[in-house]
């Protein structure tokens, strides 16, 4: 089933269609670094740190307490590496 060309019949059919070219022709800045850190980063960190404290955590903590303290431990240190990085981007962002 074929759809109908929305444009037909517009008004304003070249007006946006010269500003779908303007927008698609941007030469800002390149944000796939800043959505990595901001969405891909922390959940690196959450499942690797929650890896290496149940596994740190084996021998030295109940089986029972194991899981619920490496994952309060791996939220905090999560949540901390994330405000530290905020912290140290905000003061390279105020050079």
């Amino acid at each position: 089933m074929t759809r109908p060309n929305q444009c037909d019949g517009c008004s304003q059919a070249d007006g946006c269609k010269g500003v779908n070219r303007q927008l698609g022709c941007t030469d800002g800045p390149s944000v796939t670094r800043t959505v990595l850190v901001a969405f891909l980063l922390p959940l690196v960190l959450f499942i690797v740190s929650l890896g290496v404290l149940g596994w740190w955590l084996e021998g030295k903590v109940a089986e029972s307490h194991r899981t619920p303290l490496a994952l309060m431990l791996a939220l905090l240190l999560t949540t901390g590496s994330m405000l530290a990085l905020r912290a140290v981007s905000r003061l390279r962002c105020r050079k």
